[in-house]
């Protein structure tokens, strides 16, 4: 079974490899192959393996297979890559205030003049 918060943070964790990787103005998503019985993956987040069992499991597998369902992966045998969409999508994981202020910057921007001719016109009474 596939959790999505385990989700969100292996796509985290590949998204981040990605970042320190990255050093040119052009991101190119094939260059950044993950394999997927990546044996990091156990280290960096541990809730995919299944440690109620006497053997313990890793599931990582099954949560590639989810990001594949999702379009968020490109997968080529045991390998993968993001594609554009799951590379935005962990990136919007990554930086969640971004993204609202990025989304809402017109709403605020028309609250912020609101506001400031609201204390223009106060001041301005007798």
């Amino acid at each position: 079974m596939v959790s999505e918060k385990v989700l969100k943070k292996v796509m985290l964790t590949l998204y981040h490899r990605i970042v320190e990787q990255e050093n040119d103005g052009v991101l190119d998503l094939n260059r950044y192959k993950f394999h997927a019985f990546d044996r990091d993956m156990e280290v960096q987040v541990p809730e995919v393996v299944d440690r109620q069992r006497s053997i313990p499991k890793v599931n990582y597998a099954a949560y590639v297979m989810r990001m594949d369902e999702l379009g968020y992966i490109k997968r080529d045998g045991m390998s993968f890559v993001f594609t554009d969409s799951g590379f935005l999508a962990a990136s919007k994981l990554a930086y969640p205030v971004r993204v609202w202020f990025k989304t809402h910057w017109l709403g605020l921007s028309g609250l912020v003049v609101g506001i400031a001719a609201l204390v223009v016109a106060i001041k301005q009474l007798p």
